[in-house]
C-alpha cells in the first residue's frame, strides 16, 4: 500500500506502533518536537494571518479566513517542510518518527492509545 492510499486508522496504527517501543527518554523528546512543531507552524500561521486581515478589514472574519488561506500557500508548505526538519534535527527525533508524533497528536487520544499497546507489548505493566 502506497503512501498516498493508507486509511487514517493505518497511519494511526503506524504511529502507534513506531512510538510505542521507543524509549521513555525518546517518547518525551518526541512528544515535545511535536508540540514545537505545531506552536511553529501556529505562529507562522498568526503571522500571515495578521498581515491578511490588515489588509481585508472589511472581511467578516478577516482573521479566520487568514489562517484557512495561509495553508493554502506556496510558502506555507515550505515552512512546513523547513520547520519540520529543524525541529526533528534539534529534537534528535527524526523525521519519519515527528511525522508519527503529528499524526498521533491530530487524535486526541492519540497517547493513550500509545500507552494501551504498551501495555498489550508487555513493555509496561498495570497493578
Amino acid at each position: 500500500m502506497s503512501d498516498r492510499t493508507k486509511t487514517y486508522d493505518d497511519v494511526m496504527n503506524e504511529a502507534i506502533n513506531a512510538i510505542a517501543v521507543l524509549d521513555d527518554d525518546m517518547r518525551q523528546r518526541l512528544y515535545e518536537a511535536e508540540k514545537e512543531n505545531d506552536r511553529a507552524t501556529d505562529e507562522w500561521l498568526a503571522e500571515w494571518a495578521a498581515d491578511y486581515a490588515e489588509e481585508h478589514e472589511d472581511d467578516d472574519d478577516p482573521e479566520g479566513d487568514g489562517w484557512d488561506l495561509a495553508q493554502q500557500t506556496p510558502e506555507w508548505e515550505e515552512v512546513c517542510k523547513e520547520v519540520f526538519s529543524e525541529i526533528a534535527e534539534a529534537y534528535g527525533v527524526g523525521e519519519e518518527l515527528l511525522g508519527h508524533a503529528v499524526a498521533l497528536l491530530n487524535n486526541s487520544n492519540g497517547w493513550a492509545l500509545v500507552e494501551q499497546r504498551r501495555i498489550e507489548l508487555g513493555l509496561v505493566t498495570v497493578n
